[in-house]
This record gives structure tokens, C-alpha cells and sequence, in this order.
């Protein structure tokens, strides 16, 4: 039906009589008035009695729907809206229209924007309008959990996704396929910023999710399971704020604590649909209040929000009691009773790693192993699974469909845990042999760590006695004790002794150390001696024999050394390897018999110019032929090469491998079947298997998107109502990639569901959609050859033949039809047709020039037909075509 709407505005000019109906004063034996300024305490029956309230009063008997009392000494309105239908042509077409038109006649008119001509080369051009944000969880996430509803085995959590951009987002997560859908959205914008007291609310039963808005208003809504639709209820009677929860013993009564700086506590009755002022907290709440029924008995429990301090309402009786109180907490902490069990769960807050629950039983505390990676921007959610036989609580924190698990049976978590700090430069790790790996995090700081791999957990250690500079320092293990050195242009040297936990000072080492001193524990003729590289721009090299406390200079490198210079010995035999770093490739290795070098084959990764680097070569026995090569930078994702390869020492050949996932400054270990590392930038602790040459994700591996998307991200559209965003990596601190492809719904406005990917996206994956049937193409980049098809109808992947060449930085990816053509970015000008019929590669003439190794800046269209158009980006404006029959390239305007 096509219609008009028009807004009536009310506008309060006088009086309020006529919306304000204030009771009739009975008559007394004499005549009394008071000023009625305040009317905040609601409608109500009874009259106003002299003298007992003739001031104060704040009731009245009735008022319109579009008054608004809530606030003390204030009447304010809304406005009106209706309709008004139209329903002939000459009813419709009545009115000024400013650029729009009416199109169509009858029931199909319609009124639309006039488009505005501005290329010469297009016959009109439309408009851009904002679309809707992609959800993602962040400050203003919050969650409730609904089991055997509305049907026998359903288990779902739904939760607000609410962030800076997408304040409305609601969906919900099912246990059973960990995959999301998101629902109606909620009916208003949730504040950006620790949630601002939003709260969601299941009672055990029924059809309703009981939900405060917060956001320091008064709303209260309820949720329709069956019908997917919000219904806004009663006002609570205060507004608000951070520190604002709900809880519930049944379906007959929802409680609330309201906000930071408050101890009202207030009962919402569902039958009557009214709030209900009930006995105040021990306490005022602070910004991480919770409160939680824990599935059984008559008590609600609180944790306070500040000091850890916690209480129980009894609900029967209306009384509170203070209980044993918890570690001390800041913004974020969780308190969450997850499903089943005698106890609830608590977390510290954001940037801790503290993990606790509380026994109902025995009303007590117990310290748990720390969680598995800080936590991050948002209350992580605990509920309870069984795996298996296995009981699990599950954490969702900074993932989406891969919750972290606990196991309740060992008390210890599956996923290898996060270090307390992110390592720095002159950071470092070194391998035991056996259980133990050490961790200096370096740069200013003495903190000193080992991590267990059979308990996964972190043990913090006495702290280091040196002061590590900004490069050049770090650890390594030799013969049952670790020896450190400064480096940031000082000399200092110590031991340290696992089994006494003590440090002790050495000789220092014969001149200052600085960017590319390493060192390495190896015998020679019987005699212990720790090898050192002092970088720094030199050749020199030294070793300190270990008996005698003292150094002596050996045979120098061939080349200077400096950032990104390394060395190895890899345990047994005569030889120690080295590299110079910086934009060298030179690799060399040591006699340690002779005292003499030699020059072997050059690394084979990308090396870039003037790019501060703090490389690591690591050795395992596992794979004894060969010596690993790890990438450490200072930079982010924007320009931060990720290299990794392996040297075979029997042939003397290099072999570049996938690029790690993961950037920043890095340090690594190698033990007998992995090699563990930790990175500044993404966090989390990574561990790689030698035997299938993949890493496996650390906790912190899909970290919650935050401050937008970032390069690499695929928009595709596949006709008709859908689009798919293939993931990337988020744009800000700490930027992540999300292994994700979002499903859009346009006819709606809004993204319909989440799938996970099952290998690593990032900065150079690239998808296309050929223009016809059920398939998105992707291609991996991230240094693999690797390429994928999804497919939208059944939405699986399958992967097809790998490209000829490795995809970096800079890659493009396009094309329609039976073709899809590709350039492979790493400033190389290799370009390549993949055939789909024939599930083939063939590489084609070369770009005229190096494609330049950054991020999204290159774009690549096929349109069909004999050219292919690339323009080559990075601030160039070059732009060329590509005939496919003479196979040859030329340039188009810039």
C-alpha cells in the first residue's frame, strides 16, 4: 500500500491540566493548597491528606502516553506519530517534493530520490547511504543462557554484540554446531563503553529474555523466543548505568541492582508488570556489579564490583548477608553461574588473568589456574558442557565459535595458556629439554617466567638481576642453568640456578652488546663455553668459558652483524649457525673445532630494508635435518613481514613455509615436537607442529573485533538478497584476524549469521565470486599457495589445486566466468590465470612492473571478454590492461 506519513508534533506552551489529572482534595473542615511542582512518583489512587503531605507530593491520577514525569521537577512530551493514508494517485502526488519523484501508478508507486548526473560516462548515478555495522562483540557484550526451549535439547546462549558501531545487535549462539545467527535487533542503541549497565536475563523457563537497556535510562524490555520480537514493560524506577544486572529465581520475578555508586536493589513482578523497591545491598555496587542465581535455593548472590566484596539476598526473607569475598576486581569482572554444579565462576577483570569460582556448598572461594590469555574488552561468559565424558566449563572471551575450555576433571585449561606480559625487545625463551620453557620479557623490564607444558600454566620466577635494554638481549639454557645478557649498549652477564631460584652475577662480557648479540651454550675439547655475537654493527665474536669466568675473542663473522642477527647451536656435533640480520641474507656456519666460518646458502625470505627486526633460529630433534627461521619485527600488520622458512643442513637448501599468523616482536622455542611463541602484538601463546606444519590458535587467536575492518577484507556478492564479508583482521590494537565469513541479508539490512573458516585468513586473502552459481572462491595469501571454494548453498569448503607461487603482500584477486586471475604481490610481477573448469594454474607474462608489496592497495577486474585491468596502487595511480589474446600488457590512463 503506498502511503505518507506525517509527524504531529504536541508542544506543552501552558498549563498541564489538561494532560495531568491531578486527584480531587477532599474537603475538610478547612480549606488547605499546596505547590504540586514534582510528579515522579507515578499514578496513583489515593488523594493527597493535610498536613501529612502537603509537601512532597509526587503522584497523579493519569496522564497521556507521550508525558513523560520520570525525572524529578520535570514534565517533558514526546512526539505524536500516525498515519495518514493515501490511497489515489491524486491523493498521493499532493505536496512539495524536494529531489524526490513519485514512480509508478496505483498500488506500485512509490517515491524514490531523484539521482544526480555528474559523469559524463554514466547515464545517472545513485547514492550512498550507510549500512549496517558489522557485529561484533566488544564493552557492551552480555549474555544469558536458555536450554530444552522451545524445544527438548535446544541450547542456546543469546547475547547483545553491542560495540562503538553496532549498538543493537542481538543473536544467539548454539552450544550444540557453535555457530551464530543474529535476531531482531534491539529496539534501541546501546551506549559504547563498558556496556553502561546492559544486562539480559532468562528466568528457567518461559517464553521471555528479560533485558535492561542501561545506557543510564530506565528501559526494560522483554524478548519473544518464539516470535523473535522485543515488547518494551514497565520503566524501571531508576536509570541505568555500569554496575547494572538482572537475575531470577523463576518466570515470577526478575531482580536488579541498578548502577555504580548505588545500593537500591528492585524487584520487577511479571504478572503486574511493576518494579518493586526491595532491601538495599550491604553496599553500594560498583562498575563490574553482577548479580546471579545459581540455579537452585533461595538466595541471590552478589560480587560488589570493587574490592571483591560479595553478599546473598535471600529472597523469601528480604534480608542481605555478606559471604567470603573474592580476589580483588576492576572493569569487566564476570560473576557466572554456569548451568549446573555447586559453584560459581569469577574473572578479575580486563587485563588479568585471575580465574576463581565460589562454592555454594561450602561458601568459599578456590583459586583456579589463571585464564589462558588476559582477558579482553569484554565480561567473559562461563557455561557448562560435557565433552564426551569429559565436564567442561566453557569460556567465551575473545573468540566467537571456539570457546576456551576448562576441565573440570584435571582443574587445568585445553588451550595452551598466555604469558602474564608480552615480550619486548631483548625478549626471549629458551627450552629446558624437558618441562620448561623460560621467558625474560626484556626492555626495561626484570620479569622473569617459566611455563609448564605438562600443567599449562605460568610460574613467575625471581626476577632478573640484569636491566635489558631496547635490543640486544635475551637468555638461552645450557647444561642446567640459563645465562643472560643486557644488551641496549651495556655488558653486563648472569647466571641463573632452577633449582634455587637465585641469580648471580658474571664476568661481563669484553664490550657493550647491542641489536643482534645472541648466545649460545656449546663444549669444546671437554670445556663448557657460552658463544656470544655482540652485533651491534660488528663482526666480533666472543665465548665465555664457563669454569674460569671468562671471555676471549674467536674468529670474527664474515660480515657485520646487527638486528635480526642469529645464532644456533643445535645440541650436538661441531657446527653453530649464524645469521647477520638486517637486510642481509648471508648465512653462515662455525666450526666450533676449527674456530673458523664458512658461507652457506642464503636465507630464503623476503628481507625488507630498514624493518627493526629480532629474528630467531630454532633447531628440534624432531626434524634433525633442518633449522627453523622466525620472523620478529617491531611493526603491526600494515607492513610487518611474517616469513618463516627451514634450511636443510644435509643439502645445504633453503624452503620458504607458510607465513606465520601472527606479527610484532616474537620470541620463540623449539622442544621436541613444536616450537612455542608468544607475540606483543597478538598475544596469546602459539605452538606449531614440526610434523604437519600448522599452527595451532592460542586462546587469544580471534580476538573480539574492535575500531573497524582492516586490509584484506572481501565483500562479495553472489546475486539475489546475499553478500559475504570474507574475514581479515580487525583495525585496531590488537589487530586479529577473524576466521569468519559474515553472512549479509540486504533486503533486511543486516548480517544474518556467522561461519567459521577453517584455515587462516589475513592480509592478503582475497575471494571472488565468478558471476554465476553457488561458489566464492578464496585465496589464501598469507604466504601459502593455497586456494579455497566455498560454497554458499551448503556452506562447506573444499580445497582446489594450490597457485604455482606463494601469495604476500599486495596480492589481487579477480575475474568471471570459467577464469579468475591473479598477481602475487611480494614487489614480484608474477601474474597467473586458475582455470575452473580444469582446476588448473598457468602462469602468464609478467606485470609490467613489481607489484608493491602492501596491503589492499591493488585491484584486479576481469569483467569478461579479452582484458583484464589491474590497477598496480601504492600511491602509483598506475593503471593497466591485459589483453588475453596476444598475452601482452599496456598502460591505460593513470
Amino acid at each position: 500500500m503506498k502511503s505518507k506519513k506525517i509527524i504531529i508534533a504536541a508542544v506543552l506552551i501552558a498549563a498541564i491540566s489538561g494532560l495531568l489529572f491531578c486527584p480531587q482534595i477532599r474537603q475538610a473542615i478547612a480549606d488547605f493548597s499546596f505547590l504540586h511542582t514534582d510528579w515522579s512518583g507515578g499514578a496513583s489512587s489515593d488523594t493527597a491528606v493535610h498536613p501529612d503531605n502537603q509537601t512532597g507530593w509526587q503522584n497523579y491520577s493519569s496522564k497521556e502516553s507521550n508525558v513523560d514525569t520520570s525525572f524529578p521537577g520535570k514534565v517533558t512530551m514526546s512526539k505524536l506519530e500516525g498515519e495518514i493514508i493515501d490511497d489515489t494517485d491524486a491523493d498521493f502526488a499532493k505536496g512539495t517534493l524536494d529531489n524526490l519523484q513519485i514512480v509508478g501508478t496505483g498500488t506500485g508507486a512509490k517515491v524514490e530520490v531523484i539521482a544526480n548526473v555528474e559523469d559524463l560516462f554514466c547515464d545517472s548515478i545513485g547514492h550512498w547511504v550507510n549500512q549496517y555495522h558489522m557485529p561484533a562483540f566488544d564493552y557492551g557484550a552480555t549474555f544469558t543462557r536458555v536450554t530444552d526451549y522451545p524445544n527438548a535439547g535446544d541450547d542456546y546462549i543469546y547475547a547483545f554484540f553491542s560495540n562503538w558501531s553496532a549498538r543493537t545487535v542481538f543473536g544467539r549462539f548454539n552450544v550444540t554446531t557453535n555457530n551464530w545467527t543474529f535476531l531482531a535487533d534491539f529496539p534501541k542503541a546501546i551506549s559504547p563503553g563498558w556496556g553502561q549497565g546492559a544486562s539480559l536475563c532468562y528466568p528457567g523457563s518461559g517464553d521471555y529474555i528479560y533485558a535492561l537497556r542501561g545506557s543510564y535510562t530506565k528501559d526494560f524490555y522483554r524478548y519473544s523466543i518464539t516470535n523473535d520480537t522485543w515488547e518494551k514493560l514497565r520503566d524501571i524506577p531508576e536509570a541505568v548505568w555500569t554496575g547494572g544486572s538482572l537475575a531470577a529465581r523463576d518466570s515470577t520475578a526478575i531482580f536488579a541492582i541498578v548502577r555504580k555508586e548505588s545500593s537500591d536493589f528492585y524487584m520487577y513482578d511479571t504478572s503486574g508488570d511493576v518494579w518493586i523497591q526491595k532491601a538495599d545491598t550491604p553496599w553500594s555496587v560498583g562498575e563490574s556489579g553482577n548479580i546471579v542465581y545459581p540455579g537452585s535455593g533461595d538466595y541471590i548472590y552478589l560480587m560488589r564490583g570493587w574490592g571483591g566484596y560479595c553478599a546473598r539476598y535471600h529472597i523469601d526473607f528480604n534480608t542481605w548477608s555478606s559471604i567470603a569475598s573474592s580476589f580483588s576486581v576492576t572493569y569487566g569482572a564476570s560473576f557466572v553461574y554456569p548451568g549446573q554444579g555447586d559453584y560459581i565462576y569469577a574473572t578479575s577483570g580486563v587485563d588479568r588473568t585471575n580465574f576463581a569460582r565460589f562454592s555454594i556448598t561450602a561458601q568459599s572461594w578456590e583459586s583456579l589456574s589463571s585464564l589462558p590469555v588476559k582477558q579482553s574488552r569484554w565480561r567473559p561468559y562461563f557455561y557448562y558442557t560435557v565433552d564426551g565424558t569429559e565436564p567442561k566449563i566453557n569460556m567465551l572471551l575473545a573468540n566467537y565459535t571456539r570457546p576456551l575450555k576448562f576441565d573440570l576433571t584435571n582443574l587445568r585449561w585445553d588451550e595452551p595458556c598466555s604469558p602474564p606480559d608480552t615480550p619486548n625487545w631483548s625478549g626471549r625463551m629458551a627450552w629446558d629439554g624437558g618441562d620448561y620453557i623460560y621467558y625474560i620479557r626484556g626492555s626495561g623490564s626484570k620479569v622473569f617466567y617459566r611455563y609448564s607444558i605438562s600443567n599449562n600454566k605460568w610460574e613467575r620466577l625471581a626476577n632478573s638481576i640484569l636491566y635489558y635494554g631496547n635490543g640486544g638481549g635475551g637468555i638461552t639454557y645450557y647444561n642446567g642453568k640459563i645465562y643472560s645478557w643486557e644488551g641496549g649498549n651495556r655488558s653486563g652477564f648472569a647466571e641463573y640456578d632452577p633449582a634455587t631460584d637465585t641469580w648471580t652475577s658474571l664476568a661481563n662480557t669484553p664490550s657493550t652488546m647491542y641489536w643482534g648479540c645472541v648466545m649460545q651454550g656449546a663444549q669444546d675439547a671437554g670445556e663448557d663455553y657460552i658463544y656470544a655475537l655482540r652485533g651491534n654493527k660488528t663482526s666480533t665474536f666472543w665465548r665465555y668459558k664457563i669454569s674460569t669466568n671468562t671471555w676471549e675473542a674467536m674468529a670474527d663473522v664474515p660480515g657485520s652483524v646487527w638486528e635480526g642477527g642469529c645464532l644456533l647451536y643445535p645440541g650436538t656435533g661441531d657446527y653453530m649457525y649464524a645469521t647477520r640480520g638486517y637486510s642481509s641474507t648471508d648465512f653462515y656456519r662455525y666450526s666450533i673445532s676449527n674456530n673458523t666460518w664458512e658461507a652457506l646458502a642464503n636465507v630464503d625470505g623476503p628481507k625488507r630494508n630498514g624493518i627493526r627486526s629480532q629474528d630467531t633460529l630454532v633447531y628440534s630433534a624432531t626434524t634433525p635435518d633442518y633449522i627453523y627461521w622466525m620472523r620478529s619485527t617491531s611493526q603491526g600488520w600494515s607492513y610487518s613481514p611474517l616469513d618463516m622458512a627451514r634450511y636443510s643442513i644435509s643439502n645445504d637448501t633453503w624452503e620458504r613455509l607458510d607465513d606465520k599468523p601472527f606479527p610484532g616482536i616474537s620470541v620463540y622455542a623449539a622442544t621436541d615436537n613444536y616450537i612455542y611463541a608468544v607475540s606483543n602484538w597478538q598475544g596469546g601463546l602459539w605452538r606449531y607442529d614440526l610434523a604437519t606444519q600448522k599452527w595451532t590458535d592460542p586462546a587469544e587467536a580471534t580476538e573480539a573485533l574492535y575500531g573497524g575492518i582492516y586490509g584484506g577484507n572481501n565483500m562479495v556478492y553472489v546475486g539475489g538478497d546475499y553478500a559475504y564479508l570474507v574475514g581479515a583482521y580487525g583495525g585496531d590494537y590488537p589487530r586479529s584476524w577473524y576466521r569468519y565469513i559474515w553472512k549479509y541479508k540486504i533486503s533486511e539490512d543486516r548480517y544474518e549469521k556467522m561461519i567459521e573458516i577453517p584455515f587462516h585468513t589475513g592480509y592478503s586473502t582475497k575471494a571472488v565470486y565468478p558471476g554465476s552459481g553457488n561458489f566464492i572462491y578464496i585465496l589464501q595469501g598469507m604466504g601459502t599457495k593455497h586456494l579455497w571454494r566455498f560454497d554458499v548453498v551448503n556452506e562447506t569448503f573444499t580445497q582446489l589445486a594450490d597457485a604455482p607461487v606463494r601469495i604476500g603482500w599486495g596480492a589481487s584477486f579477480g575475474g568471471s566466468g570459467d577464469r579468475l586471475f591473479a598477481v602475487r604481490g611480494d614487489n614480484t610481477q608474477t601474474f597467473m590465470q586458475y582455470t575452473i573448469s580444469t582446476n588448473t594454474w598457468q602462469i602468464l607474462t609478467d606485470t609490467p612492473s613489481s607489484i608493491e608489496s602492501r596491503p589492499s592497495q591493488n585491484s584486479l577486474v576481469y569483467p569478461g571478454g579479452d582484458y583484464v585491468y589491474l590497477h598496480r596502487g601504492g600511491g602509483s595511480g598506475t593503471f593497466w590492461a591485459y589483453n588475453i589474446t596476444t598475452a601482452s600488457w599496456f598502460n591505460l590512463a593513470g
